[in-house]
């Protein structure tokens, strides 16, 4: 083979196998992740177009991280019926943003319930690395990592005392209590003495004037009666 035919091929190899921040699966959704690869805390946008462009009845745009949702978003309303397409950023979720390789996943559902999915790996360029990554480490040198155990540390001072609660609802009134017995009957008191006629004088007048005033009274009111 010529070295020019050679040159072209390996051109051209390179060329295919050179990945792209965008890919369409097909003309029904036309996607675009930029950038293609970030820090764990780098902002991405995620481009989405479907074929027809509007549809009459609503649908949803979901965006997974390696099988975690992160973004749930209807199809806006515009005249005509619904727009399926997004223009969205995502940021790497803290749970699961260690360095290494990454699935995003767009979900596109349509009314009549049919799903296009299309997946996009993203790599993480640095950060911490993956959990399993530590787990496959010798003890010595996780204990070199972790350094050694510190003092415990004085004890701070309490805070301040915080307000009082309201008052609780007041309990229902408990069953009254048994009657006690009664008591002994206490000892009779020494009679009292008799009293003399002159004290008695006085009430014996008011009692015999009292009788006179009606005596006259009652008198006077029958002869009237027979007159």
């Amino acid at each position: 083979m010529k070295p020019l035919k050679l040159v072209v091929l390996a051109l051209l190899l390179a060329i295919y196998l050179t990945p792209t921040t965008s890919a369409t699966v097909d003309d029904a959704v036309k996607y675009s992740i930029m950038p293609g690869s970030g820090t764990s805390t780098q902002k991405i946008l995620v481009w989405v177009r479907c074929d027809p462009l509007i549809e009459v009845g609503g649908g949803y745009l979901y965006i997974f991280w390696d099988d975690i949702l992160i973004i749930k978003q209807v199809t806006p309303t515009v005249t005509g019926g619904h727009y399926y397409g997004w223009d969205t950023t995502i940021t790497p979720p803290t749970t699961n943003n260690y360095k290494g390789k990454h699935t995003i996943l767009l979900w596109i559902e349509y009314p009549d319930g049919t799903v296009k999915t299309r997946t996009w790996q993203y790599t993480v360029t640095d950060g911490l690395p993956p959990v399993e990554w530590w787990k496959n480490l010798p003890q010595e040198l996780l204990n070199q990592i972790r350094g050694l155990k510190g003092d415990k540390g004085d004890r701070g001072d309490a805070g301040p005392q915080g307000p009082a609660g309201p008052a609780g609802v007041r309990g229902a009134q408990g069953n009254p209590g048994a009657v006690g017995a009664a008591g002994t009957r206490g000892p009779q008191g020494d009679p009292g003495e008799n009293a003399s006629p002159v004290e008695l004088w006085p009430t014996l007048l008011l009692s015999n004037a009292v009788t006179l005033v009606i005596s006259v009274a009652l008198s006077w009111w029958i002869r009237r009666r027979a007159s």
